[in-house]
């Protein structure tokens, strides 16, 4: 990011394998009124980082995470980011699929699934 963002309509972030994603300290916040996660993955066997800034997900349902990592993952890495969900969770992670060797996680909330 480059500024502080705001988006009101649907828009998912997809995350693809190997890429690191820079807040560089700034805010995406995403107030869709629908179930939508601010971040999906879309492919197993992925290697993400996401660095240092605010994610917020407000307006949506319960069902509306701000990380939504539901297939198989070797490693995920959230350093020096704030996330929060007025709603809903702020992470789905499948226990079953998750093999995160060497992840990081710095949670601020307790809403962890």
């Amino acid at each position: 990011l480059y500024t502080d963002i705001t988006e009101s309509s649907t828009r998912t972030i997809n995350i693809v394998d190997g890429r690191d994603i820079y807040l560089n300290g700034f805010t995406y916040t995403y107030t869709a009124a629908d179930g939508t996660n601010m971040f999906d993955d879309t492919t197993g066997s992925t290697k993400v980082r996401i660095i240092n800034g605010r994610l917020i997900r407000s307006n949506g349902t319960t069902l509306s995470e701000v990380f939504n990592f539901n297939a198989q993952h070797t490693q995920i890495d959230i350093i020096i980011v704030y996330a929060e969900n007025t709603v809903g969770r702020c992470f789905l992670i499948s226990a079953l699929k998750f093999i995160g060797t060497g992840s990081t996680f710095i949670s601020n909330s307790g809403n962890l699934t």
